[in-house]
């Protein structure tokens, strides 16, 4: 009844009443017609009631499930019934059928799945639904072995596979099937099981009869613990755990196998006690030695310590970096286990300058390495810092500091010798880090370029003495004392005079000569030379006197003219000519000879070493000659004309 037309619509509800009267007594379920159904502005009309349909689980498989219903009165014509599953990962299921069971396929193993039928007629016809659920069975494989337990590396026997479903000995299950063993973990020494296939083979054909098959062969399993086999076939599977013991204590494995350690820090290293395949044997008790040896890697903290339940541990701390070295963990009566540690540097902290105490000879070069090292002394091969290079105290003098960048840790600076002395001190610096340093000292000379003439500024009393050296140096200042040059000294300028002047051979490099100091004045200029050598000069003063000897009369040869005067100066002087400032001599002034002549002549006390006596011009003629004399002094004379 999929229509209902508007103008039978009074037709269709009498039918309904007299359908739902006929059923009276039996089990109701309530049905609504909408008689606007494919009509148009049609009401909604309850056309009394219809049974409800009984559902029930026919079979229920792994993948399938069947159900059937009934309904305590047939359907009228045309109805039919719709089924709704839901439950599990699989799309719900939605079909209709005019039969009263259906055979659902495709489900999942052990899934609950809920089932509803409705009786349905057309689009608009629906009955109260029924319902039924089930859970479909699991497939599985029950594993039979020989035994619950056994040792590391001995067979154990797989008796039978039973296939179940839901727990239950399938019985259907017969016939050839290929099972894939599978489950078993190799050693911690890499051996691997053998499971009950030919030759140790994961894959091997049982024959079921009755849902059990016989097996017959052996699996061995080599790692100690609870070891799990597994059979599977498609989407059957099931498992059986079993003891797997550790043989005796073998040998020593030694853990991590290569660590790499920074400088100064810390690496555990883990020994346990195992047996021939790798098992750790936690019974073993034994004192274990942790030994290092071989590369240029060096740690601390070796030494024994006893396992606890198989295992021993030992903390060891990086000093040194380098190359990898070996670590050993030994036993009585065990094999030894080994172990590759790498120290690598750590922080930068420090500058260590080499060499420590070079010598070099002047004019050549050393090469001062710096290198930036950790707290142990290793060289911090990814620093860049940049590197100053100072030179201090000491009398050795030294060419080429400065800066430079590191190079993977590493930065060099060529340093010059220049002056020879006592060492100085080379200091290599770097922000942030400890500085380092080394002692230097600039030995020898290297080629004669030129005189040193010293002192460089003397002062000499007149007659006393002064010993000038003239050293032979190379450009650095070096005394050459292979050099026997010849070298000159000389006096030019000022009004100074010395005598003494004049060659010396120079012996290990010096020469000396002794000059007088004559008369006193401004400084005269000491030369010392040598052919092929740069000269050198000093600046020598004479001062003072000695003792007083003479008259020294100025002007020597003075011309006056007739009643004008002349001053004549009578200085008491040393044997040099140097006034005697200390003299008061009576000086006697007199004139005689030549046809000129004076008034004025006669004695004068010196004052400060100088007596003036102030002459007369009288007859003009020739010159006559003027004396200043003095007890015990040589007189001085000068020639005085008199002219018209």
């Amino acid at each position: 009844m999929n229509t209902i037309h508007r103008n039978a619509r009074r037709t269709a509800i009498i039918a309904v009443i007299a359908f739902a009267v006929a059923c009276a007594g039996a089990a109701f379920a309530y049905w609504a017609i909408d008689v606007s159904y494919n009509c148009t502005n049609c009401a909604v009309a309850e056309a009394g009631t219809m049974p409800t349909p009984s559902v029930t689980v026919t079979s229920t498989g792994a993948t399938t499930v069947v159900i059937s219903w009934s309904t305590p009165t047939p359907l009228p014509a045309g109805a039919a019934y719709e089924v709704t599953r839901t439950g599990g990962a699989t799309a719900p299921l939605v079909v209709r059928t005019s039969s009263a069971s259906y055979s659902d396929s495709g489900l999942e193993l052990g899934t609950a799945y809920q089932y509803s039928v409705t009786s349905v007629v057309g689009s608009k016809w629906r009955s109260v639904a029924g319902t039924a659920s089930t859970t479909t069975l699991s497939p599985a494989f029950t594993i039979a072995l020989g035994s619950s337990s056994v040792n590391a590396g001995s067979n154990l026997s797989v008796t039978s596979v039973t296939a179940t479903l839901s727990g239950v000995t399938d019985t259907g299950f017969t016939g050839s099937h290929t099972i894939t063993w599978s489950g078993l973990t190799s050693s911690p020494s890499g051996t691997a099981p053998k499971y009950p296939g030919t030759s140790g083979a994961a894959s091997q054909t049982l024959t079921f009869a009755n849902g059990v098959a016989t097996v017959g062969t052996n699996l061995t399993a080599y790692s100690a613990g609870t070891a799990t086999i597994t059979a599977t076939e498609g989407v059957t599977t099931g498992s059986k755990t079993f003891t797997v013991s550790a043989l005796s204590a073998n040998k020593i494995l030694l853990t991590p196998a290569s660590p790499t350690v920074v400088s100064a820090t810390t690496q555990v290293m883990t020994a346990t006690v195992a047996d021939t395949y790798g098992n750790p044997v936690t019974t073993a008790t034994n004192s274990i030695t942790f030994a290092a040896a071989g590369g240029t890697s060096t740690v601390t903290g070796t030494g024994s310590s006893t396992a606890a339940s198989g295992v021993a541990t030992k903390t060891l701390t990086g000093v040194v970096a380098g190359t990898a070295t070996t670590i050993t963990a030994s036993a009585s009566g065990l094999t030894s286990g080994t172990a590759t540690l790498t120290v690598t540097p750590g922080t930068a902290s420090k500058i260590v300058l080499t060499p420590s105490t070079p010598s070099i000879a002047a004019g050549a070069t050393q090469v001062m390495t710096a290198t930036v090292q950790d707290a142990n002394s290793n060289t911090v091969t990814t620093a860049t810092n940049s590197i100053t290079l100072a030179a201090s105290g000491g009398t050795s003098t030294v060419s080429g500091t400065g800066s430079a960048t590191a190079s993977s840790g590493v930065a060099t600076i060529t340093l010059t010798g220049n002056k020879a002395g006592t060492a100085t001190t080379i200091t290599a610096s770097a922000s942030g880090l400890t500085s380092g340093t080394a002692s230097l000292t600039v030995t020898g000379y290297s080629t004669a370029t030129q005189i040193v003439l010293t002192p460089a500024t003397p002062s000499v009393a007149a007659a006393a003495t002064q010993v000038m050296t003239a050293t032979i140096t190379d450009a650095y200042g070096n005394t050459v004392t292979t050099a026997t040059d010849t070298v000159t000294f000389a006096a030019a300028g000022g009004t100074s005079t010395v005598s003494g002047t004049g060659t010396r051979t120079a012996s290990a490099g010096v020469a000396t000569k002794t000059l007088t100091g004559n008369f006193a004045g401004t400084a005269t200029t000491i030369t010392a030379s040598a052919s092929g050598l740069t000269s050198d000069t000093a600046s020598l003063t004479v001062t003072g006197f000695t003792t007083a000897t003479k008259i020294v009369l100025t002007p020597a040869t003075p011309s006056v003219a007739s009643a004008t005067t002349q001053v004549m100066t009578a200085s008491v002087a040393d044997t040099y000519g140097n006034t005697v400032t200390t003299a008061t001599n009576s000086i006697t002034f007199a004139a005689a000879g030549g046809t000129s002549t004076v008034t004025g002549t006669g004695s004068r006390t010196a004052t400060a070493g100088v007596a003036a006596r102030t002459l007369t011009g009288n007859v003009a003629g020739t010159a006559t000659t003027i004396t200043a004399s003095a007890t015990g002094l040589t007189s001085g004379t000068a020639s005085l004309t008199v002219t018209p």
